[in-house]
C-alpha cells in the first residue's frame, strides 16, 4: 500500500543513519556518520544574497556539495533540486483568482467556502511554491501585494473506517479516535499529520513561498486521497498599494486598523498589538488618497506550482508518507496543559522593543508574551526570543525541518537539550530579506523572502524515544533609534517592534517501526484544574475525529446524526 512496506527497510538501515541523543550534540558528529546519512545538520546563511547557500555545523569534508570559502561542506539550500530527475514526479501550476482588489484592501477567505482544485488523488505532493501574479502572469512585488499566509486543507477523509471509543476520559491524552483514526490512515498508505499544534493532512507558508518549497527527498511526499474533491483553502493577501503606513498594514497592527472608518464593526475595539483579528475579511488599511477616493482597482492571482507523483499510475514508485509534526513556542501557558494534556498554541504573538530597560524574563505585560527574553545580538543591536522545550516519547526518522516566520524574524533554531549554544544545534532556519529595488518581485528590499530549510536524506535523522530538544524563536528588537548599532536591522524594510507574528517549525519524517500509533511530542501535564480535556486547536485546521470535517457527504452526514442522538449530542454537532 504506497510505500508502506518501506519499514521493515527504514528499520534495517537504523544502524546506519545518523544518530544523536541526550549526550551528543549534532555538531560533534564524526565525518563518517554523516556520510553514511549523506547529509548533515545545516544551517541556511541568509547573508549569502540570491546564492542562498548552506554551510555545515562541523568541519567534516564536503559531503558532495561546493566547498565553501571557511573550509567547511557546504549543501544547497534550494529545494527543488531533491526532485528533479526523479521518474513519476509531475508539476502542474494552479491559479485562483481573488478578484479586482482595491489600494489597502484585506482579503482573507474562508477555509470552508473557498475551493481550491488540487491534483486529484491517490497522490503525492513533493514540493509546492506561491506567488501573486498579474492578469497577464507577470510577478508582483510583496510590496505591492503582500502574501500574509495560504493554508489549504483536504476536505475528504481517506476511505477507511474510524473507529475507536474513549476507554478512560480521565486519561487526559490524545482522544483515542484521534490516536486510532492516524493509525488507520497511515496504515493505509496516507500522510498525517500528528499534532501537536494541529492534527489534519494540509499545508500553509506566507511571504516565503516564492522560493521556500518544503521540498521532499526522491521516494516520500505527502501522500493523500482526496480523489477529485477541492481543497478547502485560506488565502490571506493585503494590498499594500497607497497605505499610509507599510509596516502597521503588513503587520495587521489593531490602533492602525482602527483607524480606518471602513473597518467599523469589522475590528474588535479592545484589541491591542496586531495580528489576523485585526485585518479580516472585507477590511482595509488606511490610505494617502484623498478623501472619498478608492483608487483603481486590479485583478490579482495567486499562483502554487506543484510537484507532485500520481499515484494511481501503474507505473508509479512506491511512496512513503510523511507525518507532520507542527510546534509553536507561544502558546498560552497561563491556561496549563489543557489541551488533551499539551498548552494550548497560539496562532500569533507580538515581539517588543528591547534594551537594557525591558522588563524581566517572564514580565511582560500584555501584548507580549509574558515569557518574552531579551539578548544583546553579537553583530549589535538587540533580539527578543521566546522558547519551548518539548520531550520525544516515540523514536522517529526527521527527513526535514522548516520554519514559518514573518518580517523582523532572524531565525528559528532547534536545540539538542536543553542548552541553547551552538554546539547543541540542530537545525537554524535563518531568514532571508530582499536586496533588490522595493518593487522588484522575489527581491524586495527588507521584506522577508526565503527561509532555510533543513534536510536528511533517507531514512533520515534518528531521535530516539526520551529526547529533549529546545525552539527558540528570535526576532530583531533593536530601538529604531539604535538602527545605526545594528547592521541586521539596517536591511529590514521597517523596524521593531514587530506585531502579529508566527514562529511555527514543522518537523517531517517517519514512525521508526512504521506505525503511527501516537503523537510523537510527549503531553505536557494534566490538564489546569482537572478538567476534561478541552478541544482547543486553532480553528480553522482540519483534523482526523471519528468524523469528517468539512463538506459532508449526506452518508457522513446521516452517520454523524444518527452518532450524535445515540450520544445524546445535539443533532449535526461534531465532537470536539
Amino acid at each position: 500500500g504506497m510505500g508502506r512496506g518501506a519499514g521493515a527497510a527504514r528499520r534495517a538501515v537504523a544502524a546506519a543513519a545518523l544518530l544523536w541523543g541526550a549526550a551528543g550534540a549534532a555538531a560533534a558528529v564524526s565525518s563518517s556518520a554523516m556520510s553514511s546519512s549523506g547529509c548533515c545538520p545545516m544551517k541556511c546563511d541568509g547573508a549569502q544574497g540570491e546564492e542562498y547557500s548552506c554551510e555545515c555545523l562541523s568541519d567534516a569534508a564536503p559531503l558532495g556539495g561546493e566547498l565553501a570559502e571557511n573550509g567547511e561542506a557546504c549543501v544547497c539550500c534550494n529545494g527543488p533540486k531533491l526532485n528533479d530527475g526523479v521518474p513519476g514526479v509531475k508539476v502542474i501550476e494552479i491559479l485562483y483568482d481573488l478578484g479586482e482588489v482595491l489600494p489597502g484592501q484585506v482579503i482573507n477567505t474562508d477555509l470552508s467556502e473557498t475551493n481550491l482544485s488540487m491534483p486529484p488523488g491517490p497522490a503525492a505532493i513533493v514540493g509546492s511554491l506561491g506567488e501573486m501574479v498579474d492578469e497577464d502572469g507577470n510577478q508582483v512585488p510583496l510590496s505591492e501585494m503582500y502574501n500574509h499566509h495560504l493554508v489549504v486543507v483536504p476536505r475528504t477523509i481517506v476511505p477507511v473506517p474510524l473507529q475507536g471509543e474513549i476507554e478512560d476520559p480521565g486519561e487526559f491524552q490524545p482522544s483515542p479516535e484521534t490516536e486510532r483514526a492516524q493509525e488507520l490512515i497511515y496504515d493505509a498508505g496516507f500522510s498525517v499529520s500528528a499534532g501537536v499544534c494541529s492534527i489534519g493532512l494540509g499545508t500553509g507558508a506566507g511571504a516565503e513561498s516564492r522560493h521556500t518549497g518544503f521540498w521532499k527527498p526522491a521516494g516520500y511526499g505527502d501522500v493523500y486521497a482526496s480523489g477529485d474533491a477541492p481543497w478547502g483553502a485560506n488565502f490571506h493577501v493585503l494590498n499594500l498599494r497607497n497605505v499610509s503606513s507599510v509596516r502597521d498594514c503588513v503587520q495587521c497592527n489593531c490602533d492602525y486598523m482602527k483607524s480606518e472608518p471602513r473597518n467599523e464593526g469589522l475590528v474588535d475595539p479592545d484589541a491591542i498589538g496586531g495580528g489576523i483579528s485585526c485585518c479580516s475579511d472585507g477590511t482595509f488599511c488606511p490610505t494617502d488618497l484623498p478623501e472619498g477616493d478608492l483608487g483603481e482597482p486590479k485583478r490579482y492571482f495567486y499562483r502554487m506550482t506543484i510537484q507532485y507523483i500520481d499515484l494511481a499510475e501503474p507505473q508509479a514508485e512506491p511512496v512513503v508518507p510523511i507525518v507532520h509534526t507542527t510546534l509553536y513556542p507561544h502558546t498560552l501557558r497561563g491556561l496549563g496543559p489543557i489541551n488533551y494534556g499539551y498548552e494550548v498554541c497560539e496562532y500569533e504573538y507580538n515581539t517588543p522593543v528591547c534594551g537594557p530597560d525591558a522588563p524581566p524574563d517572564g514580565e511582560w505585560p500584555a501584548p507580549y508574551p509574558p515569557y518574552t527574553s531579551c539578548v544583546e545580538a553579537p553583530e549589535g543591536g538587540w533580539r527578543s526570543q521566546i522558547s519551548k522545550t518539548y520531550t520525544v516519547q516515540k523514536d522517529f526518522y526527521a527527513i526535514a525541518m522548516l520554519a514559518h516566520l514573518h518580517n523582523g524574524a532572524v531565525h528559528m533554531t532547534m536545540y539538542n537539550g536543553t542548552e541553547t549554544t551552538e554546539d547543541n544545534i540542530i537545525c537554524r532556519a535563518n531568514a532571508r530579506y530582499g536586496t533588490g529595488e522595493e518593487l522588484e518581485a522575489g527581491n524586495e528590499f527588507g521584506f522577508l523572502v526565503q527561509i532555510g530549510e533543513c534536510g536528511w536524506e533517507p531514512p533520515g535523522l534518528f531521535i530516539p524515544n526520551g529526547t529533549e530538544f529546545t525552539l527558540v524563536a528570535e526576532y530583531i528588537a533593536t530601538p529604531p533609534e539604535e538602527i545605526a548599532s545594528d547592521p541586521l536591522a539596517q536591511q529590514l524594510a521597517f523596524s521593531a517592534p514587530y506585531e502579529g507574528v508566527m514562529a511555527y517549525w514543522s518537523i517531517t519524517g517517519t514512525p521508526a517501526d512504521g506505525k503511527q500509533d501516537m503523537f510523537w511530542i510527549a503531553r505536557e501535564g494534566e490538564p489546569a484544574g482537572g478538567e476534561e480535556a478541552v478541544c482547543s486547536f486553532n480553528p480553522g485546521v482540519e483534523y482526523f475525529t471519528t468524523r469528517g470535517r468539512g463538506e459532508e457527504t449526506e452518508a457522513n452526514a446521516a452517520q454523524a446524526d444518527s452518532d450524535a442522538e445515540a450520544e445524546g449530542e445535539p443533532e449535526g454537532e461534531p465532537e470536539g
